[in-house]
C-alpha cells in the first residue's frame, strides 16, 4: 500500500471511529473506553493514564460518558488523519485494534 492509500486508510478510519464510539451502548465504561483513551493519549503526547485513574479524566472536562465519548469522537477524527510516522506505526496498529474492538470484528 502506498503512501497515499495509507493515508487514505486512516482518514477513513477517523470516519468509523466517529461514528461508532459515540453509539457504544453501554451506560458505563468499557474496555474500548480505555482504548479510547490510550490512543487519544498516545497521539496527543499526553502521558499515560495514571493507575486507578477512569479513562477520560485528565483529557476532557467532567462530564457525562456521553458527552466524554463524543468528544473523543471528534478528537479522534483530527487526530489519525495527522499520524506522522511512516506506514504501518504503532498508532496505526491501536487505530486497528479499537476498530476491530468496536466494530466486533476478529483480532
Amino acid at each position: 500500500m502506498d503512501r497515499k492509500q495509507f493515508q487514505e486508510w486512516r482518514t477513513q478510519s477517523a470516519r468509523v471511529l466517529s461514528s461508532l464510539i459515540p453509539k457504544i451502548a453501554s451506560a458505563t465504561l468499557t474496555p474500548e473506553d480505555a482504548l479510547i483513551d490510550d490512543l487519544i493519549r498516545s497521539l496527543s503526547n499526553l502521558p499515560a493514564r495514571p493507575s486507578g485513574r477512569f479513562p477520560y479524566s485528565g483529557i476532557f472536562p467532567p462530564g457525562s460518558l456521553s458527552e466524554s465519548r463524543n468528544r473523543a469522537s471528534v478528537l479522534l477524527t483530527n487526530l489519525i488523519p495527522r499520524i506522522p510516522e511512516p506506514i504501518g506505526s504503532v498508532h496505526d496498529q491501536a487505530v486497528d485494534d479499537l476498530l476491530r474492538a468496536l466494530g466486533n470484528l476478529p483480532t
